[in-house]
């Protein structure tokens, strides 16, 4: 077993005191827009929408079976047992890629009773402590070393990016295509909260005299004050010739709503790739549904493709690690639970063409089964011929695949009884009473001989063929005749 070094079990990025001067500029021309450094994007997760449809995203990526295919079995339970104890926050951690462009976890290791090497803990850490570069290095900043250091990504740092380009190693941030969308459902909401508080206070017009009172003020300032005060009371007393009257809102807020709606919708969009709810409603199909259905499982499979190879990596650092000897198992992230008409209708005309065989692992995988729910029955061998004889007993015979390699045999299993009415016995009588007068206008050792000289059909056929013309088969029709005219009175008269 490898020794693994002594950093593997320690953790390492543990700090973010970094000067500005020291990162690299952004190349999101959104984030380069803006001025907006890309850990700023966090604040969109505030936002009840985005965070709403983040976790539909999410928890369908986290919901999805896994298993590890090839690879030695002992080798695939232990990284298994491992794996499964993390996978939920290794998922996670890869799945933020997808919303900031790239994400960065650090593995640490500990040491087994047997000497194995097991994973203790897989963290997520802040994506702007590290830098990924074009050529593919991984850098981490810290208070020690501001300029940054290369890090090990085989085993103790796992790197996703999302869509990543020579010109643009960050990834593509899903969320810097929400940036302006959020802004304006932020700002918009202030600004329909002011507008309520507008049309929610009594809003009071009065008239007053145009004359100056005894104190010195002017009757009309006289009256405003008198009114904004009637606004927290519920009095109001006026002298001789002044008025006062209220005025409310006639303000819907359709505007606004059609403004939250235009929002929603292209969060959603950007996000799920589909927005059924709002643009199908119940006026959709069933059409429709399928297709929002397809583009939202599309963007499944992306994510799905992108933290496969995160988890994929940790695979092969524990494989690695431990010293075991092949290849390392593959991590497979496969929904195919549940029963799929499509899928079942293929596997139903493959079974019957007779070109694929189901077994229990399949549909342990494939379908919702559980360990328990079915049973295989056993598949009867083909009957090949069914040869009547006396005393109401039936021969079933089956055939090998024939001439393969240049031979073919023919197998008979055990008799087994069958009931026929007393007309039908007679007839069964009568043939059994011809069969054993008849024989066989051929001898059977030469049939014998023929089919086993006989290479494949056609010369079986022209070997039988020579055979039957050297045979005297007069005597053989007259009998037969005369038993099939018999057969067929009985059948009237029966009838």
């Amino acid at each position: 077993m490898a020794q693994a070094p002594k950093a593997l079990y320690n953790e390492q990025a543990i700090d973010y005191l970094i000067h500005p001067l020291f990162q690299m500029a952004d190349t999101d021309e959104t984030l380069k827009k803006l001025g907006v450094h890309r850990k700023e994007l966090r604040a969109l997760e505030g936002d009840d929408e985005i965070t709403a449809c983040i976790e539909t995203r999410r928890e369908a990526l986290i919901a999805t079976p896994w298993r590890l295919e090839l690879g030695k079995n002992r080798q695939n339970t232990f990284i298994w047992s491992e794996l499964d104890r993390v996978i939920a926050s290794v998922l996670r951690g890869a799945f933020n890629a997808v919303l900031y462009g790239y994400s960065v976890q650090e593995v640490i290791y500990s040491k087994l009773q047997d000497g194995s090497i097991g994973l203790k803990e897989v963290s997520e850490k802040p994506f702007e402590w590290f830098e990924p570069k074009s050529d593919g290095r991984l850098l981490y900043r810290s208070m020690m070393n501001p300029m940054g250091e290369e890090v090990d990504k085989q085993f103790k740092f796992l790197l996703s990016i999302r869509n990543e380009t020579y010109r643009q190693p960050y990834g593509e941030a899903l969320l810097s295509r929400l940036y302006w969308a959020w802004m304006f459902r932020v700002n918009g909401w202030k600004y329909w909260a002011k507008n309520l508080e507008r049309a929610g206070t009594p809003f009071l017009v009065g008239t007053a005299p145009n004359e100056t009172l005894a104190d010195g003020t002017l009757a009309v300032d006289h009256l405003a004050s008198i009114l904004n005060a009637a606004v927290s009371n519920t009095t109001l007393a006026l002298p001789d010739g002044w008025t006062a009257q209220f005025l409310s809102a006639t303000q819907t807020g359709t505007t606004f709503e059609q403004f939250e709606s235009a929002i929603l919708k292209r969060i959603q969009k950007v996000i799920l790739g589909q927005t059924l709810t709002s643009d199908v409603g119940k006026t959709g199909s069933f059409a429709a549904a399928k297709v929002h259905e397809n583009v939202l499982s599309d963007r499944k499979m992306a994510d799905i493709r992108l933290v496969t190879k995160t988890v994929q990596n940790l695979v092969n650092a524990l494989h690695t690690l431990n010293g075991f000897t092949g290849e390392p198992p593959i991590f497979v992230m496969e929904d195919n639970t549940g029963l799929e008409i499509d899928r079942a209708d293929r596997d139903a005309k493959l079974t019957q063409a007779g070109v694929l065989k189901l077994t229990p692992d399949y549909l342990l995988r494939v379908y919702d089964y559980k360990e328990g729910d079915f049973e295989i029955p056993e598949t009867p061998p083909p009957a090949f011929q069914a040869t009547p004889s006396k005393g109401g007993e039936i021969i079933k015979a089956v055939a090998s695949p024939p001439f393969e390699g240049g031979r073919g045999e023919v197998l008979f299993a055990s008799k087994e009884p069958i009931k026929f009415t007393a007309d039908q016995q007679i007839i069964e009588d009568l043939a059994d009473n011809v069969l054993e007068k008849l024989g066989s206008p051929i001898p059977e050792q030469a049939i014998f001989n023929a089919i086993k000289a006989a290479k494949n059909y056609d010369d079986l056929a022209d070997r039988l063929a020579v055979l039957f013309a050297d045979t005297d088969t007069k005597e053989f029709r007259t009998i037969l005749e005369r038993a099939t005219f018999a057969a067929d009175c009985m059948g009237f008269a029966n009838a």
